[in-house]
């Protein structure tokens, strides 16, 4: 990752993680915006900063055009991986449209590999910010990853013991009952993102 410090002209840092670039890395640069990088006007969504987080509230989650939970806090950050940490509503909602959905521990869904992915939607402050399904891929290796379901032994025409594995996907949407609730990766590799620190506020945008 590189850090480009400039001269502290602007109270910000911004964080790209645009991984189809060509030749590009990650960057996060101090003191300046690059305009060139955002597709479209940066939009505005207020901080809440109380927790030392930067954590952005009532946000709206929208699944194949509906809205499916309002008031929603969101922190914008990794979490240290590619998981997208929501409520259960919205985990709920997302996973009801996927074929032979279970539900597993910690937070986890699964559902059968051929199914495809569809798009998750965030309403934050005065922006929208979407993750495409190819970003939600359990089945391509970009987020998630497959599991064996389960494992069955039998015994084949020549009296041997034959594993038969019922395969499944999981994408990097996960449900947390009480948060902390974040972004998630994903977000930074679809989106140009500004921290402002003196407002303090986020900007975001795709990347251009």
């Amino acid at each position: 990752m590189l850090i480009d410090i400039n001269p502290p002209n602007l109270p910000v840092f911004t964080v790209d993680l645009n991984p189809q670039r060509p030749g590009s890395e990650p960057t996060v640069e101090i003191g300046r915006i690059d305009r060139e990088k955002a597709n479209g006007d940066l939009q505005h969504a207020p901080v809440n900063n109380t927790g030392g987080w930067w954590a952005v509230d009532d946000i709206v989650f929208e699944v194949e055009g509906k809205n499916v939970t309002k008031n929603h806090s969101m922190i914008f950050d990794t979490g240290g991986s590619s998981i997208i940490s929501v409520r259960p509503e919205v985990a709920d909602a997302y996973y009801s449209h996927l074929n032979g959905t279970d539900i597993g521990n910690n937070g986890t869904y699964w559902f059968e590999c051929n199914t495809p992915l569809i798009d998750l939607t965030m309403h934050a402050g005065n922006g929208t910010a979407v993750w495409r399904a190819s970003l939600l891929d359990g089945g391509k290796g970009v987020a998630g990853r497959k599991y064996p379901h389960f494992v069955v032994l039998v015994l084949n025409e020549g009296g041997e013991l034959t594993k038969v594995v019922d395969v499944v996907c999981t994408a990097i949407i996960h449900a947390s009952e009480n948060g902390p609730w974040n972004v998630g990766e994903a977000f930074f590799k679809a989106h140009f993102a500004v921290f402002d620190y003196e407002e303090p506020a986020i900007l975001y945008a795709p990347f251009n």
